[in-house]
């Protein structure tokens, strides 16, 4: 039954994102970011805050498959059904539950081809803070690690831990890719640190960045 309950509003979510394909202009930023991957036939690690997920349904296609890490908590059975529409590939963990598995199926997954998709301070916050498996993800796959971020100028914003911002029709929808981040396989537990304090430094300014480009969501 739960199941049933779940793929009903993974198919709402999956309408309501071809809704808002239709009727909002959609920019992305600093798509250069991740063409020139996309040029040598590179996939990528694409992290993106918990609060901000839905901008990642609207993104155009990617050339590579997708495998996305997505909890078993009931918002991320909601999330992997749609995943699962979308044809991604869907490995059920997070950084509480089940971590070392999920981490180890994500790895061969981006050693496989795959674009690896993350929600680095999902599935509970606290919110705009890097898990400490992101880096590690991006270190062991050998996968350059390229955030994604959105906003909308028109926006219903949930109250909710992380700010949920889900846009609304007839919006100008803004979708920002992050400076590619490295994290070399050798690299020390300090070297590994540094990295990670950047990265989510990084991914902040990204968002400070665009709640300024719109200006105050129309609600």
């Amino acid at each position: 039954m739960k199941n049933i309950k779940y793929y009903s509003l993974a198919i709402l979510i999956l309408l309501y994102s071809w809704v808002i394909r239709l009727t909002c202009k959609i920019q992305v930023k600093n798509r250069d970011a991740l063409d020139r991957f996309w040029k040598e036939d590179k996939p990528v690690m694409m992290p993106v805050w918990h609060g901000r997920l839905f901008f990642f349904t609207i993104m155009p296609q990617f050339r590579h498959p997708v495998t996305a890490m997505i909890s078993l908590h009931k918002d991320g059975r909601m999330v992997a059904a749609y995943a699962k529409f979308r044809k991604a590939h869907v490995v059920d963990g997070s950084s509480s539950t089940g971590a070392i598995k999920a981490m180890k199926a994500m790895i061969d997954a981006g050693k496989n081809g795959h674009t690896l998709l993350t929600t680095p301070d999902g599935p509970r916050g606290p919110a705009y803070k890097l898990s400490r498996g992101t880096l590690e993800m991006g270190r062991l796959s050998g996968l350059p690690i390229i955030p994604l971020c959105g906003t909308s100028t028109k926006a219903k914003v949930l109250k909710s831990w992380d700010n949920f911002m889900i846009p609304l029709p007839f919006s100008t929808i803004t979708i920002h890719l992050g400076e590619p981040h490295h994290c070399p396989f050798k690299s020390d537990k300090e070297q590994r640190q540094g990295k990670a304090d950047i990265l989510e430094n990084a991914m902040r300014k990204q968002v400070e960045w665009l709640d300024d480009y719109h200006g105050p969501i129309k609600k």
